[in-house]
């Protein structure tokens, strides 16, 4: 059921007016929050994507995770690359010793 959307803009913009309405913009607050959030339930509820909306969102969504999956092997090979070198040095040092 949709609220009466003039009435809540009407009283919210007339809040800060006088303390005598803050009492009847709090009354009506406790009714108008719910139903607002009711009606943004029902909206949403009723929101379907087309074919194209719901492939194209599945396209970025497995593009993004590739990109995540590829940063992190990048990290890693770093890593691992990093670790090689302090090998190499360390085999390099043993080797001039003897």
């Amino acid at each position: 059921m949709r609220p009466d959307l003039d009435a809540i803009r009407a009283r919210w913009q007339k809040r800060n007016h006088s303390f005598a309405d803050m009492d009847e913009f709090q009354r009506h607050a406790r009714t108008d929050t719910p139903a607002l959030l009711a009606y943004i339930d029902e909206l949403e509820r009723r929101t379907t994507y087309t074919v194209g909306e719901t492939e194209w969102a599945h396209r970025i969504a497995v593009a993004e995770q590739r990109f995540v999956d590829e940063y992190d092997l990048r990290k890693t090979a770093e890593r691992e690359i990093a670790e090689l070198k302090a090998r190499i040095t360390t085999l390099e040092a043993l080797k001039e010793k003897q």
